[in-house]
């Protein structure tokens, strides 16, 4: 399991990451709850395919759903979903609603209010089940206090990446503790196998016998509290979903230590009253070959030994150290020639790990650890850097976690310097492949050609931004065009969250339709950390060629679907 890597700890707004996830199979739309008429901020994908409406149509409206009324809805349960809204109440109705080519439909809707740090509402989250086909009350009391798959609503703030309850963060003082228990045991057990393997002393030693199946019921202990110690991802945050652990774990170490932790010892020990059963058979025998050798020591108190086990253990490690390191040299020389042969056996494997390792090893050392020892370095300086100027500890922590972000996405590559020696055909390739996602999940680029495809590959340009980071600032000039990658970030407006944006959405400027340079209506930040492909306004401009494409591409899916309905541009 990763150890030496925290991961990402810095505070984090993981709300809509959290409500997509928990309500992946459900139809939801939010509502900002300080506005007047609660206006949507945010719809999935589920509610657009239900409703008909498309997103960029119901956001800002209100998220009563009121313009989906129409002659057959019950004025009643509408009046109780408007005051649902005003007293910020949990609750849940059964409403006749109509779609928007006016095909009614019966919904059973579900209304939370979301919470922010200061216990204030900020947020509705209405959730919507076609109920149609079986119009008739298909939930208890219990069922309808919480929306559908979600239990309590996450609240809408920021907070440090925080696990469930069987989970067990891989940087918490327990777990640091127990690793390097592990570690002791480990040092023990390298030390102690090849002394009991050759010497054999545990087959009448019970108390090896029993301390040795500790040392096997603590490594399998250690087994179970993997599968539920969290790890640092690709990304360098931390993972603390079970069946991805269990996934990653499986995948890793998981067979390794599962055969260090078998009790061999126990299995050798039932091995050896099954050797002793057969020796007492051919004892007899044996008696009768050994009465010679009766009358040869009557006249001898004991047999002559031989040094000591620990003596002959130590001697042998002695002598292969010395043969692999120095080649020969050593104060114990071989006598019979089965030791002068492994000697020279081992002579020339010490030869070989010499030219090995003082060669070809060190040089691929060197080369590997060349990016690390700059991260590092970078690292360093950082934290010279916030210590001398006292940068308070939440700053602190958010610069860390940026630069460790920032440099798991790139590995300290320089992409531009890269891109500048390949040919303009290949670099084009390799553009249109590092914005795939960009032209996969937005449908403005599902019918763009090759070529337009590759006309705009080589323009966009990729940003990493950290928590909090102002992308855009209300009234300051808009010059590109952003896809959100990966992420969320929050629309602000007169300190009012006026949007939430997500992967596959899109803000900045609609350049394309005029050159004048726009400003920005309301504050871009992002909440968690965010993968952004922007395309710069400037770059556009050199080539002609490539604002046609961009004004033929994002045709049929406007990037206008989230600015304000009185402004040509957005944010």
């Amino acid at each position: 399991m990763a150890g030496g890597r925290r991961g990402l700890v810095a505070p984090q707004n993981t709300f809509l990451e959290n409500v997509v996830r928990r309500s992946s199979d459900t139809n939801f739309v939010l509502g900002n709850a300080q506005i007047v008429d609660w206006p949507i901020v945010y719809s999935n994908d589920g509610f657009c395919k239900l409703s008909g409406y498309h997103r960029a149509e119901v956001m800002q409206k209100s998220a009563t759903c009121s313009f989906m009324y129409g002659e057959l809805t019950d004025k009643e349960t509408s009046e109780k979903v408007r005051l649902t809204f005003e007293n910020y109440e949990m609750n849940s109705f059964e409403i006749l609603m109509y779609k928007k080519n006016r095909l009614p439909v019966w919904f059973f809707v579900k209304i939370a209010p979301i919470r922010n740090e200061q216990d204030k509402v900020v947020l509705f989250l209405c959730t919507f089940s076609d109920i149609t086909a079986f119009k008739q009350p298909i939930e208890d009391e219990a069922t309808k206090s919480a929306p559908a798959g979600l239990g309590h609503p996450p609240q809408y703030k920021q907070e440090t990446p925080k696990t469930p309850p069987h989970i067990i963060l891989h940087y918490c003082l327990f777990k640091t503790t127990w690793d390097w228990v592990i570690l002791i045991l480990t040092f023990y057990t390298a030390i102690m196998v090849p002394y009991n393997v050759s010497f054999k002393t545990k087959q009448n030693n019970v108390t090896w016998l029993v301390v040795d199946s500790i040392v096997d019921v603590i490594f399998l202990v250690d087994i179970v509290l993997n599968f539920h110690t969290t790890f640092v991802g690709p990304a360098g945050e931390v993972i603390s979903d079970p069946k991805l652990i269990r996934m990653n774990y499986v995948k890793t170490w998981f067979v390794i230590d599962l055969l260090s932790c078998l009790p061999y010892d126990v299995i050798n020990a039932f091995e050896n009253v099954d050797e002793r059963a057969h020796r007492q058979l051919a004892l007899p025998s044996r008696r009768d070959r050994r009465r010679p050798y009766r009358f040869n020591v009557s006249g001898s108190n004991r047999w002559e030994g031989g040094p000591s086990k620990d003596s002959v253990y130590i001697t042998s490690l002695y002598f292969t150290m010395t043969s692999l390191t120095s080649i020969g040299f050593g104060n114990i020389a071989p006598n019979t020639d089965g030791e002068k042969i492994f000697a020279v056996a081992m002579m020339m494997i010490g030869s070989l790990l010499y030219a090995t390792i003082f060669g070809n090893v060190t040089t691929i050392f060197q080369q590997m650890y060349a990016n690390t020892n700059r991260y590092h370095e970078m690292l360093n300086s950082v934290r010279d850097f916030l210590t001398l100027y006292q940068v308070p500890k939440g700053l602190s922590e958010r610069v860390m976690d940026y630069i460790v972000s920032t440099w798991s996405m790139t590995r300290g590559i320089d992409t531009d310097k890269v891109l500048q020696i390949c040919p303009k055909d290949m670099r084009a390739d390799i553009c249109v492949h590092l914005n795939r996602k960009v032209f996969k999940e937005h449908p403005a680029f599902r019918l763009a050609s090759d070529g337009c495809l590759r006309a705009l590959a080589v323009q966009f340009q990729m940003i990493h931004s950290a928590p909090g980071d102002l992308i855009f600032h209300a009234g300051e000039s808009v010059d590109s065009l952003c896809f959100v990658v990966a992420g969320s970030l929050e629309v602000i407006q007169d300190d009012e969250v006026v949007a939430i944006l997500g992967k596959g959405d899109v803000f900045g400027d609609v350049f394309w339709k005029e050159m004048t340079l726009a400003q920005s209506c309301a504050n871009v930040r992002a909440l968690t950390y965010c993968d952004l492909h922007i395309i710069k306004t400037r770059r556009s401009a050199e080539s002609p060629g490539v604002l046609f494409r961009l004004r033929q591409s994002l045709r049929p899916e406007p990037a206008a679907h989230l600015q304000p309905e009185e402004e040509d541009r957005f944010p």
